[in-house]
């Protein structure tokens, strides 16, 4: 309306009314309004799209880093940058701790060997004499035949490829000739007869152990195995040997897997982690994520135990399940389903994880601008804790309870005094970090409770790894029975490593007494735990 009063001639502008030029005016101040609201509209769609373009760029950041970085989360220290002419950072100046005396203490040697050492202590398969014929033993000066006056001895090591062959069990049956002589009821004895795996099995022990080893071991999956079979003229299909496997797990693995599990529940320090796995028919879509648990024994225990647990719900019911009879302290990760646990477990938080977030955070930035960032003071904050933290990891768990307190608590302090003044209302990954430790202070503080807890829960992580390296080239579990199987035997394969034994000679003794033992002894499953079982260790 404003635009026509100036589009009047000079002349008749004046001849406006008051009231007409009141009208004109009010018109102005809501078009004013609107242009203003709309700029500002735009100015937040701009501030919008460069906050969301400033996340993507860290997305990409971070995946390049995935991608082609190293895997190690490991960055510099002041000392390195300053070498490497970064000037712009001061070196740690901070006075060095007073030490303290510790009690004197004893550690397993280490059992590494060299492979020359390793060749001298195996079997010698073939000895070949090396010697000369007669007429090369002419003696040049008197022309008389040589004798031998010593010999030198070189090993070579051989590996030969695996073999297939067939035991074959002949069973005797003795009757009395006499009797049969004189027309009298002949008694008849039979020695006692091979037990199978199961009715109609084929597979010996060492077979069904040797196929669980290369899968859970070695990450060979039942198809390479049929492949490498079928190279040799030998037409043992995949189909096959999932029977044998899931039918002696179901049978003799599955009531140890039971006895470890009990055995578990008794420990008052456990940690816990899940992975995803894909299975094709257990009632749900191909395409639908089942998963699986992780739940193992801590660092205080005198015989470690591992367990995998199979589920397809990642809900809380999962850990409420399965550690029903469970009291004492759980580490875990961030993942909100394990806080909905009961009372009586009680949760450790990873202050892994919570570093792990400020290192993305670091790794989301422009190389040559990381160590200026407020993620970079974040994480430098956490590498302290967990530098201090590792002076006392020879302590007794009381000392290190009442060090803790004295040495650790002031760190972690300061370095919450410093998130609470971080402003996380931006969306990136300093935020995200920040707001993780906020959330997590809770369980992260619990270290504090007992000197058992260890700051990170890298042990579930380390022992979750192998079955994550499995399931990259077995892909998927075709059934719920098939990956119920591949659970016990991942549990009992790295049960019996974390005790130093040799999984495929665990195996193997297991399903050799097994078949016997069920039938004659009530208990036996607790005799067949692999820390109760013989020596079977490659050390």
């Amino acid at each position: 309306m404003l635009s026509k009063w100036f589009l009047l001639p000079a002349s008749n502008r004046c001849n406006v009314t008051k009231q007409q030029l009141i009208s004109y005016l009010a018109a102005a101040n809501e078009t004013i309004k609107s242009l203003r609201e709309t700029i500002a509209s735009l100015e937040a769609t701009i501030a919008d799209v460069h906050s969301q373009n400033k996340l993507l760029i860290e997305h990409i950041l971070c995946d390049r880093q995935k991608l082609y970085g190293r895997s190690s989360e490991q960055t510099l220290d002041s000392r390195q940058m300053l070498l490497l002419g970064i000037t712009d950072v001061k070196p740690d100046k901070t006075p060095p701790e007073k030490t303290v005396n510790v009690t004197a203490h004893t550690r397993t040697a280490s059992a590494k060997i060299t492979l020359e050492e390793a060749v001298r202590k195996l079997p010698v398969g073939e000895t070949i004499e090396h010697t000369l014929a007669e007429d090369e033993r002419i003696c040049p000066e008197c022309g008389k035949v040589m004798s031998s006056i010593g010999t030198t001895e070189r090993r070579f090591l051989r590996l030969l490829p695996a073999v297939a062959n067939v035991v074959k069990h002949i069973t005797h049956a003795y009757g009395c000739t006499c009797c049969k002589h004189n027309n009298e009821k002949q008694h008849i004895v039979r020695a006692a007869e091979a037990v199978p795996l199961y009715p109609k099995c084929l597979a010996t022990a060492e077979t069904v152990a040797q196929i669980m080893a290369q899968k859970a071991m070695m990450g060979t999956p039942l198809y390479r195995q049929e492949q490498e079979w079928n190279h040799k003229g030998l037409p043992l299909s995949r189909q096959t040997m999932s029977n044998w496997v899931i039918k002696c797990s179901e049978r003799y693995l599955e009531p140890i897997y039971n006895v470890l599990h009990e055995h578990l529940c008794r420990h008052t320090v456990l940690h816990a982690d899940e992975t995803t796995l894909q299975v094709l028919k257990d009632g749900k879509s191909a395409q639908s994520k089942n998963y699986m648990w992780l739940f193992r024994t801590s660092g205080d225990a005198e015989h470690h135990i591992i367990l995998y647990n199979y589920d397809v719900s990642r809900s809380a019911s999962v850990p409420k399940q399965f550690l029903y009879d469970f009291s004492g302290y759980l580490h875990v990760d961030g993942y909100a389903a394990y806080h909905k646990l009961p009372d009586t477990i009680i949760l450790v938080g990873c202050w892994a994880h919570a570093r792990r977030k400020f290192f993305e955070a670091v790794q989301a930035v422009p190389k040559a601008a990381r160590h200026k960032t407020l993620a970079f003071k974040g994480k430098e904050y956490i590498d302290k804790i967990f530098r201090t933290d590792a002076l006392l990891a020879d302590m007794d768990y009381q000392e290190r309870k009442r060090s803790r307190t004295v040495k650790l608590k002031p760190l972690i302090d300061d370095f919450y005094d410093w998130v609470t003044a971080q402003d996380c209302s931006s969306k990136n990954k300093f935020s995200a970090a920040i707001s993780y430790a906020q959330n997590q202070r809770k369980y992260l503080e619990n270290i504090f409770l007992d000197g058992r807890l260890e700051l990170s829960n890298n042990r579930a992580e380390r022992s979750i790894k192998p079955f994550v390296i499995g399931r990259k080239n077995f892909l998927f579990s075709v059934t719920a029975r098939g990956a119920k199987a591949s659970a016990v035997i991942y549990s009992l394969v790295e049960t019996a490593k974390a005790n130093g034994l040799d999984p495929y000679m665990y195996l193997r003794e297991v399903l050799e007494a097994a078949p016997q033992v069920s039938q004659s002894t009530k208990n036996w499953p607790e005799k067949l735990l692999p820390f109760k079982a013989k020596d079977t260790s490659t050390k």
